[in-house]
């Protein structure tokens, strides 16, 4: 596990979204470019290199170059999601926590949505909305994706049959994230295990009922 950092001051209003990577360049910047076209003001960008092979450091590096105000670089040596995600959540300065994946995207309206849908319902601890699956080359293959199109209130008892989101589906409040602690070092299904956690709060969710994020099917390795 990733070692405990000194915890930021909390920015009201700020969004700070964490992306993990492990040698995906091109997808990198795309998710990058997503975070980016938000029409919501202010944001953050933590990318998190897991211990990259390839290009990838070079290409976080110039985007922390290109947006200085905005993005943040870490590298570490390979430990997986978990902790590469938990070096982000430590570093993070945001009244909202957002998680993305290197390969993933988010919809330009996702945090103006779904913080909206917060302070609508200030009882709820996390807003999702809608996600589309989508191939390599962004073309849509199915919407909704799983259960996004449905509202739920909590996560179980359907999280006991399926993750029924995805990992950038849902936008946190910080306090959610700060009290069901660190991510874990699992290597397969840590994002369920961390999902499982907020679950077992009874952490109250609210729909925005609008698509907010895509998730990419690859057909190769």
């Amino acid at each position: 596990m990733t070692a405990e950092l000194t915890p930021p001051s909390t920015v009201f209003n700020l969004v700070s979204t964490i992306i993990p990577v492990y040698n995906r360049p091109k997808f990198l910047i795309e998710s990058v470019n997503s975070v980016l076209a938000q029409t919501h003001r202010p944001i953050e960008i933590i990318i998190v290199d897991d211990g990259s092979t390839d290009e990838t450091p070079q290409i976080a590096e110039q985007l922390s170059i290109q947006y200085p105000d905005l993005i943040r670089w870490r590298q570490q040596t390979n430990q997986g999601p978990g902790p590469a995600r938990e070096t982000g959540r430590q570093l993070a300065q945001g009244e909202f926590i957002q998680y993305l994946d290197s390969d993933d995207r988010l919809l330009p309206n996702k945090f103006v949505d779904q913080i909206q849908a917060l302070q609508d319902h200030p009882n709820c601890g996390v807003a999702y909305g809608y996600t589309r699956l989508i191939d390599e080359q962004g073309n849509v293959l199915k919407a909704p994706f799983k259960w996004t199109g449905r509202d739920l209130g909590y996560l179980f008892p359907g999280l006991l049959v399926d993750r029924w989101w995805c990992t950038h589906t849902p936008l946190y409040r910080r306090s959610v994230t700060d009290t069901i602690g660190p991510w874990s070092n699992l290597r397969w299904s840590q994002d369920w295990e961390y999902d499982a956690r907020i679950g077992a709060l009874q952490t109250k969710l609210v729909n925005c009922h609008s698509y907010v994020s895509e998730h990419r099917n690859h057909t190769t390795a």
